[in-house]
């Protein structure tokens, strides 16, 4: 009996692929068209299949369909039943491509589990649509180079390799898993794809784009540009209107944008250049900005945590939040309100008022051009270089050294005090130690002005050179 039952499993085995057809058809169709009707296409799947465009007022498509299966009557029933329909009026034409669903027979549970069976379809051809016609298509696993088209365009499907080139009426246009290049277009382009490669290039109108897991490059846009996106590689370039970037894990580089850049992204990398403003919320992130022109006279807003950041030659007022981060600041004329911890901040060349709330930090600035100077900070030293004479100054620094040299001139009241501390300045002010600590006090002049220095467990330096 398991003998027999063993015959059995190979017979059935070796029979599985014993009776496989072949069975081929053409298919041909042509539709002329107005200019100003609409052409819908649908159905139309292949790997093999080209869209392409041309200066006829003609619909053509040329189709080879070749399918193999086990299933004889199924094979035959697909060949006769395949079809291209379509549907027209004055304001239309659509068009659609049928297929038969597949069958199987059942020939019970012993034969229906060794069963060898399958379906293998190849449709090979070409579709050209006019150039001066709306077009809506949902085709996939295609080709589809559409060039000079003047109508809109609606480009429903996926895992197509899609090339527009001088196409003016843009409009929603959808390709998952595939490659989409736009070059020299326009129109009011709505582009979604997911894991892929998408090209934008010269484009007259603005972009929307919503592309996941991709490779997205976007060049000289007229107008305002937006991504979305995530876990990708985003490099911008030359857009004339604002950019918005919302790409969580993704590294987005961006120069010469002629409007303001916002920009949303976790655990990834910014680098951006040549912007009018910038806006960014960043967490986990390491961000460099550089070349901000300031031309609308918004506030530069940078939020993050434990990530990086590095600006230089910006102007505008800046507000930072961004603890457990790297700081470096260079060239910035405008005022500066920072929150941080445990961060490390430097510098340089600031022009306008520096008000600061930190803890843990250290703080190094240097040729500071301010007439306000207010920070706040723990267990970290302080160290700041004025370029200029500043009306006031406000430090309050525990556990933490603050050293603060300036340009000779000051005018005003000084309040020195370190508890359990000692104090060093060259100011014509009273000194004297107090139970470990030290304390300042006088009057400068005649002028207005005010230096309030506070230290806990730290020393105080104030140098006119």
């Amino acid at each position: 009996m398991k003998i027999l039952f063993l015959a059995l499993i190979s017979a059935a085995l070796l029979g599985g692929n014993g009776d496989v057809a072949d069975k081929a058809r053409e298919l041909e169709k042509h539709y002329p068209v107005q200019p100003n009707q609409r052409i819908e296409i649908t159905g139309f799947n292949g790997s093999d299949i080209t869209f392409r465009s041309w200066e006829k007022n003609e619909v053509s498509i040329k189709l080879s369909v070749r399918i193999e299966s086990s299933d004889e009557e199924f094979e035959q029933r697909y060949i006769e039943e395949i079809s291209i329909e379509e549907s027209q009026s004055s304001a239309g034409l659509s068009i659609a491509f049928r297929e038969p669903r597949s069958s199987s027979r059942n020939g019970g549970w012993f034969f229906g589990f060794f069963r060898s069976s399958y379906v293998r379809k190849e449709i090979i051809g070409e579709i050209f649509v006019p150039q001066s016609n709306p077009l809506t298509t949902d085709m996939k696993y295609g080709t589809l180079s559409l060039e000079n088209m003047k109508g809109t365009l609606n480009l429903l499907g996926g895992n197509n390799d899609l090339a527009l080139k001088n196409c003016t009426a843009l409009e929603d246009v959808r390709n998952d898993y595939g490659k989409t290049v736009v070059e020299k277009s326009g129109g009011d382009l709505k582009l979604n794809s997911k894991s892929g490669k998408v090209t934008v290039e010269e484009f007259n109108g603005p972009v929307w784009i919503d592309a996941d897991y991709s490779t997205v490059k976007v060049m000289k846009v007229q107008k305002e540009a937006t991504i979305n996106s995530k876990s990708a590689t985003i490099t911008i370039s030359d857009i004339g209107g604002d950019l918005t970037v919302d790409s969580d894990y993704s590294t987005v580089t961006v120069e010469n944008v002629a409007g303001f850049f916002k920009a949303k992204n976790q655990s990834g990398k910014i680098r951006v250049k040549q912007i009018d403003g910038l806006f960014v919320d960043a967490m986990y992130t390491s961000v460099d900005a550089a070349d901000v022109s300031g031309k609308a006279g918004k506030e530069i807003t940078v939020r993050g945590q434990s990530g990086s950041l590095k600006l230089e030659n910006a102007v505008g007022n800046l507000r930072i939040e961004n603890p457990y981060s790297k700081i470096e600041l260079k060239n910035i004329k405008g005022s500066v309100d920072l929150s941080t911890k445990s961060s490390r901040v430097t510098a340089d060349g600031i022009q306008g008022d520096w008000n600061s709330n930190t803890e843990y930090s250290s703080l190094m600035i240097r040729d500071l051009t301010a007439q306000s100077i207010r920070m706040t900070n723990k267990s970290n030293p302080i160290d700041l270089q004025m370029k200029n004479t500043p009306s006031t100054i406000d430090i309050k620094n525990e556990y933490g050294s603050v050293s603060v040299n300036m340009p000779p001139g000051f005018s005003g009241d000084v309040m020195l005090e370190a508890t359990y501390g000692n104090i060093d300045t060259n100011l014509p002010v009273r000194s004297k130690s107090l139970g470990g600590g030290a304390y300042a006090t006088g009057k400068v002049g005649n002028g207005s002005g005010s230096i309030t220095i506070e230290t806990k467990s730290a020393g105080i330096k104030l140098i006119q050179r």
